[in-house]
């Protein structure tokens, strides 16, 4: 079991996915760390100009107005920059990754991917078939125990999507933000019963939806790793016929 451990910990430290930005350096990816902050702060300031606009529309304080305004305008600068900065730092390593090489190379990074992920694969050879292959079940049955809990919610991700759209269409047709904020400020009492359970059903439909596409996110994760184990036994097995039939001729001459 320690071997399967040994082996889960370094496909989930040390084996992430290929892409394009992998070989920016380490001043692209403090660029990206940062506009990544940037987008969550911006989040959090539009989060508090949504709560301190409402607080000033029902207390009028001069504090709530000066925050809420700020925080809409730190919130909307944030985003802009990070959005600016990631389209710019783009621009940069792909016009670099052209001048480096040709045109279709930079253009077609299908065989960089290859390279990428038989590496991994390669120190993956180190291990024997049978804890890769006990690797590649657990894995396998993770991916399918999310398949299925996500289908025992919505089935299909068309659902997910249809799930989030009508909870907006929902709030829409029943007076948007005003019925919204107005159904939430008077709670489960009389005469808002009918509301107050509906929006909870709203509000649930809403967080499963987004539940599941971080569950769709994890098992993204599984699944590349239960791919590169694939590749590793692919790749060994490949090696044993190679020296097979390497050996073959020097016994048939002996």
């Amino acid at each position: 079991m320690e071997k399967i451990n040994e082996i889960l910990k370094y496909l989930k430290n040390d084996c992430k996915p290929y892409r394009a930005e992998s070989k920016e350096g380490p001043c692209a990816h403090a660029v990206e760390k940062a506009t990544n902050w940037m987008l969550v702060v911006s989040g959090v300031s539009l989060g508090l100009a949504l709560i301190f606009g409402y607080s000033f529309k029902l207390h009028q304080a001069e504090f709530s107005q000066v925050v809420a305004i700020v925080s809409s305008l730190l919130s909307t600068l944030l985003a802009l920059v990070a959005v600016g900065v990631k389209i710019i730092t783009g621009l940069i390593v792909w016009y670099v990754h052209v001048k480096e090489h040709n045109q279709k190379d930079a253009l077609d990074p299908v065989s960089d991917e290859i390279d990428h992920d038989e590496q991994h694969a390669m120190h993956l050879m180190k291990y024997t078939e049978e804890e890769l292959k006990r690797v590649q079940y657990h894995l396998k049955v993770k991916v399918t125990r999310i398949d299925a809990r996500v289908a025992l919610f919505f089935g299909k991700e068309v659902a997910i999507v249809t799930a989030l759209a009508a909870a907006f269409t929902q709030v829409k047709d029943l007076g948007g933000m005003s019925w919204l904020l107005k159904t939430f400020q008077l709670g489960a009492v009389p005469g808002n019963y009918v509301n107050s359970i509906f929006l909870a059903a709203l509000a649930a439909v809403a967080g499963l939806a987004l539940g599941v596409i971080g569950l769709r996110k994890r098992q993204g994760h599984y699944t590349y790793r239960m791919e590169l184990v694939e590749l590793a036994l692919l790749l060994k097995s490949q090696s044993r016929l190679k020296t097979i039939n390497e050996e073959a001729p020097e016994s048939v001459s002996a």
